[in-house]
């Protein structure tokens, strides 16, 4: 009994490897595929509505009332906004939910900036953490943002 158990394990060991290697070879253009179109569908995406730098950020962590209030209206013009969620970006494109899902990781807010090659992201997190306890609607607090979003766009430009 021990021998068949072995030779079976054998048999189908010498079907099922080559199988997995050949389903792996033919997933791999799949993959290909799949990763090219996301690359043209955010870059079109970004043509299409003319922004090409996001704040991605969270309302998890006492962050949602300080956004509001004095990040938002601080941001520039030609800066986009991406809310995230479990899933994803909220109510978003699916271009969107890239820049959310590759920034996996980073601390949020951050700064995403799509270039014709790549997507360069820039963590805000450690310089707004000390503006995050001014939660209330503050009309200085909107002016140190706005100036520190211009630097930060600034050094992300110019990375």
């Amino acid at each position: 009994m021990p021998k068949l158990r072995k030779m079976l394990i054998v048999a189908a060991m010498t079907v099922l490897v080559p199988a997995f290697v050949a389903m792996a070879i033919l997933a791999l253009p799949l993959v290909a595929l799949e990763r090219l179109w996301d690359f043209a569908l955010l870059r079109w995406h970004c043509w299409r509505t003319n922004v090409w730098t996001y704040l991605v950020c969270s309302p998890r962590r006492g962050w949602n009332e300080f956004l509001v209030n004095n990040v938002l209206p601080a941001i520039p013009s030609g800066l986009g906004c991406i809310w995230t969620t479990r899933q994803g970006a909220k109510n978003g494109h699916r271009a969107e939910n890239l820049l959310v899902w590759s920034g996996i990781g980073k601390a949020k807010p951050y700064l995403a900036e799509v270039t014709p090659f790549r997507v360069r992201y820039r963590s805000l997190n450690d310089r707004l953490q000390p503006l995050k306890s001014r939660s209330r609607v503050d009309e200085p607090t909107r002016q140190e943002l706005q100036t520190l979003l211009g630097e930060e766009l600034q050094n992300l430009h110019s990375a």
